[in-house]
């Protein structure tokens, strides 16, 4: 007996070491292939929460030519660091893997952008990269191709890249299908509002949307912060690395957004092309926004996107570009105008920046070819009615002609007031 607690004590020192040792050792680090490690990304992402991401971080290399069917949500909770991200790309030549999501889903949504099902959820992760890896959904009960998440108030997700991906959902007549969806944590299918944010520990930070083609959706981009906290840095396009945003709204006669921002601080919306018809979409028939800017601060860009604009019968407004809150400043330049089908009898807007922001540049923007409309109503290249205390608009370079009305409408090339 008197040797007993010391041998039980070394066994525990033992055991206890192994532990540690197991665990560390777990982590993932360093290539994985797809398939090859892992026989599909499902399992790759089982396997990183589990183990979590070790030093230097880890790539998952999923194979040219690769196809995954999954029947239920991707969800990643790993978290990776500036030093030990997580990345998953596609590797080798040829087309893209592809990830689709075939079955019909668990949640039934009720507005855009509140709880729904996704094709991949990112949960509170950082420093996470999705590069060449397109995302499928066979129906529109998927309401999400990518979609980062809010677990609680305080973890955000920061440090998210989604480049060069195809992105085709199934909207079929459903308002509430969305190509990527950077959202506050939605709690309930009827509400889109989410968390409670105090803190910048909440905020998604640092989202790079970049290099994608989103299509066959309601609206191809979404993003919604909170309110106590907004969410900073979202950037929809690079120089380089334009979004193609095409085929969206027209299944749902409901409003429609190419890409969404509440409660965000700095937006960026470049060197994108959007155009609603394109890749086998229709005429949209009801209220339409290229790019709606709802309640942000900051800095507001959204310059050298091509916009061509589709709208069938109807009377509702159409806004290539519309901001009406006041941020520190905004910037509209180099971007071009031009109209696919449009019979609507609905006023358009290409740049509508009407608000209280003091500085506003409005450079170069033109009609890449013409704009022709045949429905009444009027149409406005820009329009501002704001009232700002102080600063400065400066409006130069633009020109826009070529826009035929066939209808009774007014045609208004620069409208400040």
């Amino acid at each position: 007996m008197k040797r007993l607690l010391p041998v039980l004590t070394r066994l525990s020192i033992l055991a206890c070491i192994l532990l540690i040792s197991s665990t560390a050792f777990g982590q993932l680090t360093g290539i994985k292939n797809i398939p090859g490690d892992y026989p599909n990304v499902t399992a790759a992402v089982t396997d990183l929460n589990t183990q979590g991401v070790g030093a230097g971080g880890v790539t998952f290399n999923v194979a040219a030519g690769f196809t995954e069917s999954t029947t239920s949500q991707i969800t990643l909770t790993a978290t990776g660091t500036a030093a030990d991200p997580i990345v998953f790309q596609k590797s080798g030549a040829g087309a893209n893997p592809i990830i689709s999501r075939t079955d019909a889903g668990l949640l039934s949504t009720s507005t855009l952008g509140a709880q729904g099902d996704a094709v991949i959820m990112i949960s509170g992760s950082d420093f996470v990269t999705i590069n060449g890896i397109d995302i499928q959904a066979t129906t529109s009960a998927i309401e999400y191709g990518i979609m980062t998440d809010k677990p609680n108030g305080s973890d955000g997700c920061k440090n998210i890249t989604i480049q060069n991906c195809v992105i085709t959902m199934t909207k079929g007549t459903s308002g509430f299908v969305i190509g990527v969806h950077i959202s506050n944590g939605p709690l309930t299918t009827a509400s889109p509002t989410g968390q409670t944010i105090s803190s910048v520990a909440g905020a998604n930070e640092n989202i790079t949307i970049i290099g994608n083609t989103i299509q066959n959706v309601h609206s191809p981009i979404y993003v919604r912060g909170g309110s106590g906290s907004y969410d900073q840095n979202i950037i929809v396009g690079q120089n380089g690395a334009g979004n193609i945003l095409q085929n969206f709204g027209g299944g749902s006669a409901t409003t429609t957004y190419g890409v969404y921002f509440i409660y965000v601080s700095n937006p960026s919306v470049d060197y994108n092309t959007i155009n609603n018809e394109a890749g086998g979409g229709t005429p949209h028939a009801s209220t339409y926004y290229g790019v709606f800017y709802s309640i942000v601060n900051g800095n507001v860009s959204g310059s050298n996107n091509a916009f061509t604009t589709s709208r069938n019968t109807g009377t509702s407004a159409s806004y290539d570009l519309y901001s009406n809150n006041t941020a520190i400043s905004e910037n509209y330049s180099n971007n071009t105008f031009s109209s696919g089908t449009y019979s609507s009898t609905g006023a358009h807007y290409m740049i509508y920046a009407s608000n209280g922001t003091p500085n506003k540049t409005i450079n170069a923007n033109s009609i890449a070819g013409s704009f022709i409309r045949t429905g009444a109503g009027s149409i406005y290249c820009y329009y501002n009615l704001g009232s700002p205390a102080s600063g400065t608009e400066t409006i130069t370079n633009n020109n826009f002609s070529n826009i035929t009305n066939t209808g009774s409408g007014a045609i208004y090339g620069i409208y400040s007031n």
